[in-house]
């Protein structure tokens, strides 16, 4: 139940698709600093929001590496020929390459030559219309975000990082204004459908109407939990145990097939929640990352938790929205139907003292009020 869009998001969370950008941002043996390790983050983010192609970010760091002529000085692992071919964008010129400037960081070289041959021409630009210098100042300042309102104000240590470059978050600012001023795609960013295309797992979930697996997984759970309350919240002792069921229906797959999840796990955490005022909202946060741990048992729990902690506002919005929009659908109905009936929940059914819905049992329920 969990192939298609969940296995395309896992494609995408491979650790190597991000290891790749790593490792091409942070490789041992360069002789100057690729990216501050405190920005590191910080600029895999960017990237990737961004649709930056690795290949195309590869090709132009060779480029600025090599001085243009793609051959590296020193043993290149990270640069196989027959992988990473110097791929230049048009912005990456020769001019560009022995002319970049000493204090931008050779990451935003590399993947936004059109930013910062912009950003040159703004700043000639600024130069031949302000009225003085510290106008010009301003100008240039508020491209990054920043807004100087008197020369006093600026403090360059709170910009920049341990090695002396403007913060990543500045550049973020700066690429922004660009997009904006511009209306371009960036020269680097991936060709979409194409075999460099990491990104497709984000373009399904657009289709799908979700934000990213966090609130594809809110809203299927939170469907289930809708459904079994419609139409078969008699069988069910208590809230808890109907919010259990819901979990344990969407977690079925690494129940079952993988055992990766014990039934009762989920039931604990529905049965934390009973105090709550909004207790399905908390057991959802609570069980996103029983899920995302199962979905991708490569990570770190405490990544995935805290991964889940940063998307708890697009959680609780998926949660909120579904349980105002959804009508019917055929699939989730027939998991619920399935989870009902099948003598493969029975053991779990009992464990939640969901009543049976037997024809036998329905007779005594008429004849003795049972």
């Amino acid at each position: 139940m969990h192939n298609g869009p969940r296995q395309v998001w896992k494609d995408f969370l491979d650790p190597s698709r991000f290891k790749q950008l790593k490792d091409l941002l942070d490789p041992s043996g360069f002789k100057e600093p690729m990216v501050s390790q405190d920005d590191l983050e910080d600029v895999v983010s960017l990237m990737i929001d961004n649709k930056i192609d690795p290949s195309k970010f590869a090709g132009n760091l060779r480029a600025l590496l090599s001085g243009g002529t793609g051959i590296l000085s020193f043993e290149d692992a990270f640069f196989p020929e027959k992988t990473w071919r110097p791929s230049p964008t048009q912005s990456m010129t020769r001019e560009f390459i022995f002319g970049r400037p000493t204090g931008t960081p050779l990451w935003m070289l590399a993947a936004f030559p059109d930013v910062v041959n912009w950003l040159n021409d703004k700043m000639i630009d600024f130069h031949r219309t302000s009225n003085d210098e510290c106008d010009e100042d301003a100008k240039f300042l508020l491209l990054f975000g920043i807004e100087l309102k008197s020369a006093g104000d600026l403090d360059e240590s709170a910009f920049e990082n341990k090695e002396g470059q403007m913060q990543a978050k500045y550049f973020r600012n700066l690429i922004d204004n660009f997009a904006k001023d511009t209306g371009k795609t960036f020269e680097t960013s991936v060709e979409d459908g194409s075999p460099n295309d990491i990104y497709l797992g984000f373009e399904l979930f657009k289709s799908l109407g979700e934000e990213n697996l966090f609130t594809l997984i809110a809203s299927t759970t939170t469907k289930y939990y809708l459904e079994l309350k419609r139409n078969f919240a008699k069988y069910f002792p208590d809230e808890t145990s109907l919010i259990a069921a819901a979990g344990i229906i969407d977690a079925n797959h690494y129940i079952f097939k993988t055992q990766q999840i014990k039934p009762e796990e989920i039931i604990d955490l529905a049965r934390e929640t009973r105090e709550n005022k909004n207790r399905f909202i908390d057991f959802m946060m609570c069980f996103e990352p029983l899920i995302m741990s199962a979905e991708g048992p490569e990570f770190p729990v405490e990544m995935v938790k805290e991964s889940c902690e940063s998307e708890s506002e697009a959680i609780e919005r998926a949660i909120l929205k579904t349980l105002t929009s959804y009508t019917n659908e055929q699939r989730i109905a027939d998991w619920c139907i399935f989870f009902m009936k099948s003598p493969q929940f029975s053991s779990i059914r009992k464990t939640l003292h969901v009543r049976d819905r037997s024809l036998l049992r329905r007779i005594k329920e008429i004849l003795f009020g049972q």
